[in-house]
């Protein structure tokens, strides 16, 4: 019994450390493991960075032109706005880079270097392909609610040509949906190529362009919409007719852009006086000159834009080479901006404000544009 009690007593006296031994091994081991381990993750930590909680991202800064710009403005009134808009305007550039022969018949070099020098430049000597970046830097330099590209703005469609208006419209800041270009005959034909580059690889050149060349070109500020026409030295379409009339039946306020002005009811006298001395012709669509004479869904839609009862407000427009200001009907106004290709940007004041009128009858902020009116006959025939 004596030894009994003595074995037990001697395997206490080893267990009873070796137990001690392993809890305080294991202490200490906690004690390790809580001076490294990740804090658990709380509701809070969990959270996603709020958009306050990130840096904010640098402004970027625009620099401004060094071209000095003249600028076709206008004041447009519609009854009710809640906001004032500011739209640029920006046509008739007849972009030109092909000097040499490559892109250009060797035999059309000399027709292609004639408008070079002589149409695609400023009366100050700055060519097409040199403003262009400039134009793009004054639309980022300022802040637009939206941009109209009215068209024209290549003068016939090239390889080259189209890698430098595609250059500047990668460097332009606005949102695409506030940008509409509205593409003219210009920007398609292929004229100077030969077999080399037709019109069908102009249409096909355009259509790689960021808008993809679609044929609705609209811009919704909310409170009224911009309504373009691409292609409108044709005739339109059923699908065009179609959906120009959907747009114009919104049920807010229409502004209509376009390349080729539309006829006056109002001021008949005035725009074909201006035409001729421009041009020696008739440029805008009309009832009785063969060019630019609308078919039955042409004037059809011209019927919609001029009733009474219509939701047209202003009508946009280039084509002319020359600015003219003036009414389309009593209700609604028309103005053709001057071309970029002599240094000028259109630029476009909506308000809900009524603008002052002069005894005349003017509106006092466009005296100044019929004033600057280009002087200069135009060399494209």
């Amino acid at each position: 019994m004596k030894k009994t009690i003595k074995l037990f007593i001697a395997m206490l006296l080893f267990v009873v450390p070796v137990i001690l031994l392993i809890v305080l091994l294991g202490y200490a081991k906690q004690l390790e493991n809580q001076g490294t381990e990740e804090p658990l993750e709380t509701e809070e930590s969990k959270m996603p960075e709020t958009a306050e909680s990130l840096p904010e991202e640098p402004e970027i800064v625009y620099d401004p032109p060094e071209y000095t710009f003249t600028t076709d403005e206008i004041t447009v009134y519609i009854g009710g706005l809640t906001e004032e808009y500011t739209i640029a305007f920006v046509n008739d550039l007849h972009l030109v880079t092909d000097t040499e022969v490559g892109h250009v018949l060797e035999e059309e070099l000399p027709e292609v270097m004639k408008r070079y020098n002589e149409l695609s430049v400023t009366a100050d000597g700055k060519h097409a392909e040199d403003l262009w970046p400039e134009v793009i830097k004054y639309l980022n330099y300022n802040d637009f609610d939206a941009v109209i590209f009215g068209g024209d703005l290549l003068d016939y469609c090239s390889p080259s040509n189209i890698e430098v208006l595609e250059q500047g419209f990668d460097q332009l800041k606005y949102d695409r949906d506030r940008v509409i270009y509205l593409r003219s005959d210009h920007d398609y034909i292929g004229t100077y190529g030969g077999s080399q580059y037709t019109d069908a690889d102009g249409v096909a050149a355009q259509a790689q362009l960021w808008d993809g060349d679609s044929e609705e070109k609209v811009i919704d500020l909310g409170e009224f919409l911009i309504v373009g026409i691409n292609r409108s030295y044709q005739n339109l379409s059923d699908e065009r007719l179609e959906y120009l009339n959907r747009e114009l039946r919104d049920g807010r306020p229409v502004i209509v852009a376009t390349h080729v002005p539309f006829y006056s009811e109002e001021d008949a006298e005035s725009l074909e006086a201006r035409s001729m001395e421009i041009r020696n012709r008739i440029y805008y669509w009309n009832k009785t000159d063969s060019v630019y004479s609308p078919d039955e869904n042409t004037q059809k839609f011209i019927d919609e834009m001029y009733a009474p009862g219509s939701n047209v407000v202003q009508i946009l427009a280039a084509h002319l080479h020359a600015s003219w200001d003036g009414k389309a009907t009593k209700k609604v106004g028309e103005h053709i901006f001057a071309p970029a290709y002599s240094g000028s940007i259109g630029i476009i004041h909506v308000t809900g404000q009524k603008v002052q009128e002069t005894e005349t009858g003017d509106v006092s902020s466009n005296n100044a544009i019929k004033e600057k009116q280009n002087e200069e006959k135009d060399p494209e025939k």
